[in-house]
């Protein structure tokens, strides 16, 4: 059976499409969030940055915004400290004991020469022709001619000084850098020596010269460990926070860039370099990336629909651009509950944590959160959307709030105890923490008719508000259709029932029966339910002009809930409640009345809307059937009552309208158990009281 649609149906293939269907629209959300968080966070790096290079001069001082450490002086007092530290060294006493020996040797040599040949009338040339052969200290021709001439006594006094003066240089040990010096010492000290000619001094000054060598060394490993003990003790030169890192005027060093890059001033080391935006756009590109991939998850299992994601899109932008302004006082009074809070509320509450998940990684980033802080923001809003859970009253968000508010106070009291805060900074933080659940409260309460009215929300505590009686579109229906407005309310009774038993929204589906049929305000008496007496306008007209008012009055809802700013979820219930269902009633009197054999047109008597969407209108549409069918029944029995109820069920099964709402047939006989259950305590026998006479009734 074709359907026509309805000038509603535009709206509700946009209402109800789901999260990939318009791609462009979608993209552009997604993207709209990228930039935002991608632009900000880009803002906050940059905010208060510089962009030197080696060279610049500094226009303005640049005040260091934390105690830091000056790595370039503290590394020069460090080596000019260590530079002073006394290498340990150790005299190598072996050295001085060959020296001695060597020396000994070469007098034993040529005392026992000059002995030798005593008496030998070429003494002095034997002596020098063995003493030349020992002539390791470069003695020439002369001096050796001179040691073997010279008297036994001057030889054997001189030998005693060199012997002494060997002993007092190297016993304190000699570094090679100082050999010159001692050479330079030991002449000395022979030229003043008495006693002695000029000839044998210097003799003597040539031996101890070439004989003396380096025999104080430096224990590298002692040496090393000594400096590194210094070191050790070496304090950082701080720079304290609020004192100049570049001065005004200063022309901007290798150093001036460390300095200001280890400080978070600097944006970059080049001005065409940049590699900090590329780590944000990463970043975000991430963290948004799974976040579309979990509302692609999503969606499989509950529809998002465009205008879903764009208040969610609004909402998420609104909290996390506010998040900076309320981290100026305090990072734990940033009302980040708000979010969660609020999309619980209209939503879900698994779909509110996960994506408020999301937003707390994002503002960690824009506002530097602490360990602490991020634990808050993310406990306190799970708790304050599973308290959203059940909210249907205003002052349920308030509760909400004064959860999350202690939950906070909770969490610092443990976190601020661990890490040893002081009382005034745990009393101060905790009151933070409260205050920032309390205003998560007061926004969502101040900003929920915000969503409400733009982007058409339907909230509970909006269809609370509609169930009241006092709404001027019931109101209308009560007193222009009264049979209507009291079959509108059995209707929600058995909706709500039945919406309980499967776990559909249940205040959705008594709402919408309540408005679902306030089109019959125009027509009134054309309807069962609202005509008082025997007559009945139908019999003045055709079947074809009757099945054409009674039509109507789905599209005269819609109308009226236009009018009344009725949610789009409320209108999908106007439009579908009927479905494509043949008016059967008229149709088949105008068969009666078709003698000619002419052709009726079906869709005549059909109705044009869509079949239900949602398993609240759905059930609504069977209620609906329901309740209008069970008044005329001849008894009202459990027994028949459920022979109905099984009867229109299949009707509306055979006919496809069905197909699209999502009910399983498990949800279809829970259903129908609780039309039975309603429906039989509605129409209970009741019991026949006596009579009683007239003068045992009391005056009233």
């Amino acid at each position: 059976m074709s359907q026509q649609k309805s000038p509603h149906s535009k709206w509700k293939i946009y209402s109800n499409s789901r999260f990939f269907t318009n791609r462009m629209k979608l993209t552009g959300l997604i993207v709209l969030v990228f930039l935002t968080v991608f632009l900000s966070l880009v803002l906050k790096e940059n905010k208060d940055k510089y962009s030197y290079v080696t060279g610049d001069v500094v226009k303005e001082s640049i005040l260091a915004p934390f105690d830091m450490v000056d790595v370039e002086a503290t590394e020069r007092n460090k080596a000019m400290i260590l530079n002073e530290v006394d290498p340990v060294e150790y005299v190598d006493s072996t050295i001085q004991v060959d020296v001695k020996k060597t020396i000994e040797k070469f007098f034993k040599t040529l005392f026992e020469v000059r002995q030798t040949y005593f008496d030998d009338t070429r003494m002095a040339q034997n002596i020098f022709s063995v003493i030349e052969r020992n002539n390791i200290y470069g003695l020439d021709e002369d001096q050796l001619m001179y040691l073997a001439k010279i008297n036994r006594d001057d030889l054997e006094s001189i030998e005693s000084y060199i012997y002494d003066i060997v002993l007092q240089v190297m016993s304190n040990g000699i570094k090679y850098e100082n050999l010159s010096v001692e050479r330079e010492n030991i002449k000395t000290y022979f030229e003043k020596l008495e006693g002695f000619d000029l000839e044998l001094k210097t003799i003597a000054i040539a031996i101890v010269n070439e004989s003396i060598q380096e025999n104080r060394f430096e224990n590298i490993e002692l040496t090393e460990k000594k400096r590194l003990e210094v070191a050790s003790r070496i304090e950082d030169v701080v720079i304290i926070k609020g004192t100049p890192l570049v001065k005004s005027g200063d022309t901007v060093t290798e150093n001036h860039l460390v300095l200001l890059k280890e400080a978070d001033l600097l944006i970059g080391s080049s001005r065409f370099l940049r590699i900090d935006l590329l780590g944000i756009a990463m970043t975000t590109f991430v963290l948004i990336t799974f976040a579309s991939i979990y509302l692609g998850i999503e969606e499989n299992k509950e529809k998002w629909t465009y205008k879903d994601v764009s208040m969610l899109t609004v909402l998420f932008v609104m909290v996390y651009l506010s998040a900076p302004i309320f981290a100026t006082f305090s990072g734990y009074l940033v009302p980040l509950s708000l979010f969660p809070m609020t999309l619980s509320l209209i939503s879900d509450y698994r779909r509110a944590i996960i994506a408020h998940v999301f937003l707390v990684l994002v503002v960690s980033l824009l506002v530097d959160a602490t360990t602490g802080q991020i634990m808050v923001y993310l406990i306190g809003g799970i708790a304050g959307a599973l308290r959203m859970r059940k909210a249907d009253q205003r002052g349920a968000i308030f509760v909400a709030g004064l959860l999350v508010g202690v939950v906070n106070v909770f969490l610092i009291l443990g976190l601020g105890l661990n890490w040893g805060w002081n009382l005034s900074t745990l009393l101060g933080t905790c009151g933070f923490g409260f205050a920032g659940g309390l205003l998560s409260s007061v926004l969502t309460i101040g900003l929920l008719p915000l969503w409400e009215y733009v982007f058409k929300i339907m909230t509970p505590i909006k269809l609370l508000e509609l169930s009241n009686s006092n709404h001027p579109l019931l109101r209308k229906l009560l007193l222009e259709a009264p049979g209507t407005y009291h079959h509108s309310i059995l209707v929600g009774n058995l909706s709500e029932s039945a919406a309980h038993a499967i776990g559909a929204n249940a205040m959705l589906a008594r709402v919408g029966s309540y408005f679902h049929d306030v089109g019959k305000v125009k027509n009134a008496y054309f309807f069962k339910e609202n005509q008082l007496t025997d007559d009945n306008p139908h019999d003045r007209i055709t079947p074809e002009m009757s099945a054409r008012i009674i039509k109507d009055h789905v599209q005269i809802g819609l109308t009226l809930a236009d009018q009344h700013r009725l949610p789009e979820e409320i209108k999908e219930i106007i439009e579908q409640h009927h479905g494509s269902t043949l008016i059967k009633f008229f149709y088949h009197k105008a068969l009666e009345n078709n003698k000619d054999g002419e052709s009726l047109g079906v869709s005549n008597f059909t109705y044009q809307g869509l079949t239900p969407r949602s398993k609240e209108a759905a059930i609504i549409m069977m209620a609906d059937s329901m309740e209008a069918a069970a008044r005329t029944l001849p008894e009202h029995n459990p027994e028949s009552i459920r022979r109905l109820v099984k009867a229109i069920i299949n009707d509306k099964l055979d006919s496809r309208q069905l197909t699209y709402c999502k009910l399983t047939f498990t949800d279809l006989d829970a259903i129908a158990e609780q039309f039975v259950s309603v429906l039989s305590g509605i129409y209970h026998e009741r019991i026949e009281y006596p009579e009683l006479p007239n003068e045992n009734m009391e005056d009233t």
